[in-house]
């Protein structure tokens, strides 16, 4: 599935992305957050089983906090991708030290307080967004569409 917005039309179809976070305020915030870019989010305040039942609809992303209170987060993100190895998982965490780890448990890390640009660039790059965006005219109207795609 591929999200496409037409800012004149409103035309959207949208990527899905799971958050889980413990942290109640923090989930509802980066839900909203998430959603007013024009993604369908689910949230979800503690891990669950990771198999072949566990989405109706395969989500295009999965955002997890790094301490959750039943799991450690890096190392469900970890089963995550043994089941679904092409899924991007970010995630989040308020811990320091490891932000500059790479690791093949997760595709991307970020540190809290989020820094709202760089994780909705993250979350383009990795859905493979393709954004129709209006090209200006000279009288500046939105008559003609340009293909963007991120990170080419």
């Amino acid at each position: 599935m591929v999200r496409i917005t037409i800012w004149n039309n409103q035309m959207t179809a949208k990527k899905k992305i799971i958050i889980v976070d413990d942290d109640p305020g923090f989930l509802k915030m980066l839900k909203m957050r998430i959603e007013l870019e024009g993604y369908d989010c689910e949230g979800h305040s503690a891990a669950f089983v990771i198999d072949e039942n566990s989405f109706s609809e395969e989500p295009d992303l999965i955002i997890i906090d790094r301490w959750l209170s039943d799991v450690d987060g890096i190392e469900w993100a970890g089963l995550i991708k043994e089941n679904f190895p092409d899924l991007p998982v970010v995630i989040v965490t308020a811990l320091k030290s490891i932000i500059k780890k790479p690791d093949p448990r997760f595709d991307r890390i970020h540190p809290k307080p989020i820094d709202w640009e760089v994780l909705l660039e993250d979350i383009e790059d990795l859905t493979d967004v393709i954004r129709l965006a209006p090209e200006l005219t000279a009288d500046n109207s939105a008559n003609h569409l340009l293909l963007e795609r991120r990170g080419s």
